[in-house]
């Protein structure tokens, strides 16, 4: 079975947030309670929704968990290069290589995630 197609966008209305297609098909109903304190939540976790499914158009889902071993071995491997010293390539590749490596990291698990 296949996902609405992206991109996906929020449809906020006076006391109603939904998420809906690009054919503008609801998808999803944010709204829980009519309790005016949860607006700005549910308007919150509908802008989620959307921005978390456009930012993965064309990943496909079941190769997450292999790219991010793969970046930890790559990084493994980038770290285990900066330990030679004079290594030209740790002087000029490896930090930014490395710290790419890393963010992807932290961005593909629960590391440095907002409190």
């Amino acid at each position: 079975m296949k996902h609405t197609p992206e991109p996906w966008k929020v449809d906020a209305k006076v006391n109603e947030t939904y998420v809906r297609g690009p054919e503008n098909e609801l998808i999803a109903d944010t709204h829980t309670l009519p309790v005016p304190e949860r607006y700005d939540e549910e308007y919150a976790n509908a802008s989620r929704i959307v921005a978390c499914v456009n930012a993965c158009e064309g990943i496909n889902p079941e190769a997450v968990p292999n790219m991010l071993k793969a970046l930890k071995l790559a990084s493994a491997i980038l770290g285990s290069v900066a330990t030679h010293p004079g290594d030209e390539f740790q002087k000029r590749e490896n930090p930014f290589a490395f710290k790419a490596v890393g963010a992807a990291i932290a961005k593909g698990t629960k590391i440095n995630q907002r409190v």
